[in-house]
């Protein structure tokens, strides 16, 4: 079945793999909603699940798939080509679906059709103590709502939470939509679809989804979700973005840590020209011409980068690079 073809409002898109303890609470989670849908259960294991294969003799709305080539993005593209809802909604095995979630999803593509995405609200589930950082990024992930917060603050980290979000089948536009590489192949779907759709993703304000997180997680485990991924991936859309949209500026980069000579780095390695550099307090860097964090050149003269990586350090630039008349996505971009 080619993608965009639909038959059904609605399909959910969930892959598993060695999920028997967490899958029924799941699935349920799933038909227990208020909102018919097809759930495409993509097994993603040599050896079968009965559990999956009993849950998918019991509900005839559950389609069940076996994609023996290990990986999680071929368990989505292989999904996906059976997805034949109008928008698919993605769910993980781990996480459970709150009520109510498809009804509000769908009713809000179905009145808004600018947007190609939404997402909402997560709650977290898991042990703060050993895991207070993941806890303080949903907290930062669900402080992001609006259009404009989701375009603007794409390079800090990853907006939207992947296992909340449902999005329009029309909206797919290459094969295959989720890419394999050592990156996480749901933020550089999202820094894609913002590239084509800048002001095509939203968040409802409502909770939709409880996100677990254990110690087998994929994105506690796996490479391609360590921090050093992240920032390629992160890094590589930064510098697509201001030589589409700021080429003709010279630039100016905030942060000249070790962590952000090293970004620096990276970005004049993919062409991007560094004009000058600001920091907290006075540094070198080859020789740059240094502004003083509170003696900043007027908005307009220079496209400012921010680079600082301390998680929350953000909106404090923000606040003093507006206060100083500078204006998001216009005189400065934040990334971290």
């Amino acid at each position: 079945m080619e993608f965009g073809v639909t038959q059904h409002k609605l399909s959910v898109l969930l892959p598993f793999r060695n999920a028997d303890q967490v899958l029924k609470r799941a699935v349920d989670s799933v038909l227990n909603q208020d909102c018919p849908c097809e759930l495409v259960l993509v097994e993603n294991q040599e050896n079968k699940s009965a559990l999956a294969m009993q849950l998918a003799e019991n509900h005839p709305q559950i389609k069940l798939l076996h994609e023996p080539q290990i990986g999680i993005v071929h368990a989505l593209n292989t999904g996906l080509k059976n997805c034949t809802g109008e928008y698919i909604a993605r769910m993980d095995a781990d996480d459970e679906m709150l009520p109510g979630r498809l009804r509000k999803q769908v009713e809000f593509l179905d009145a808004n059709p600018q947007i190609v995405l939404v997402s909402g609200q997560v709650v977290y589930r898991g042990d703060w103590m050993t895991a207070c950082g993941f806890s303080s990024y949903v907290d930062q992930l669900n402080s992001i709502q609006t259009t404009d917060e989701i375009r603007k603050y794409r390079f800090i980290e990853s907006p939207i939470a992947h296992p909340s979000v449902m999005f329009r089948n029309a909206a797919i536009d290459r094969k295959p939509l989720y890419r394999k590489g050592t990156f996480p192949e749901d933020y550089e779907l999202w820094l894609h679809w913002l590239e084509t759709y800048p002001d095509g993703f939203a968040k409802i304000s409502d909770e939709v989804l409880v996100w677990h997180d254990s110690e087998q997680r994929l994105s506690r485990n796996h490479p391609a979700y360590n921090e050093e991924a992240f920032m390629q991936t992160r890094l590589a859309y930064l510098v697509r973005y201001i030589k589409m949209h700021h080429a003709d500026k010279a630039i100016l980069i905030a942060g000249v840590g070790k962590k952000a000579r090293k970004k620096i780095r990276i970005m004049q390695a993919a062409g991007l020209r560094v004009d000058a550099i600001t920091d907290l307090r006075q540094r070198k860097l080859d020789e740059l011409p240094f502004f003083a964090w509170d003696n900043l050149p007027e908005p307009g003269r220079y496209f400012l980068v921010s680079l600082v990586s301390n998680r929350g350090s953000w909106r404090e630039i923000e606040a003093h690079l507006l206060a100083r008349n500078y204006r998001n996505e216009i005189d400065f971009i934040l990334s971290t």
